[in-house]
């Protein structure tokens, strides 16, 4: 069951997206939460910022830094964004190859997750 996330709840504060990640699928799940993607509308950016979610809490599964994951997708330039998925399932769409769409991309990933930067980190 997915905890329920309440800005400026003072419990809510200490929940982190890897809390209700236990299998593959739930990495998905968490990200598609902070997605706004509607089939309707088939929106590229808003698929595929969800796609890059999913990776990006794979990456920081282990340590459950979310300082670091909103570092990498909000704060960093094109390159860095690049380095940090280079290896992953979302490699081919966040390449030098295409900067307009990883732009896109880590635009549409930065305006979804900006609530997370209320969160503590805290292990």
């Amino acid at each position: 069951m997915i905890s329920c996330l309440i800005l400026f709840e003072k419990n809510s504060e200490q929940w982190l997206p890897w809390n209700d990640c236990f299998e593959a699928a739930d990495f998905h799940d968490i990200a598609s939460s902070f997605s706004n993607y509607t089939p309707k509308l088939d929106d590229f950016f808003a698929k595929n910022a969800e796609l890059v979610l999913s990776e990006a809490l794979k990456l920081y599964k282990d340590d459950k830094d979310i300082i670091k994951l909103i570092h990498t997708i909000i704060y960093s330039d094109n390159r860095q964004f690049q380095k940090a998925f280079r290896n992953t399932a979302v490699s081919g769409i966040i390449s030098e190859s295409a900067l307009e769409t990883s732009a896109g991309i880590q635009s549409t990933l930065g305006k979804n997750i900006t609530s997370l930067q209320y969160l503590k980190a805290w292990r």
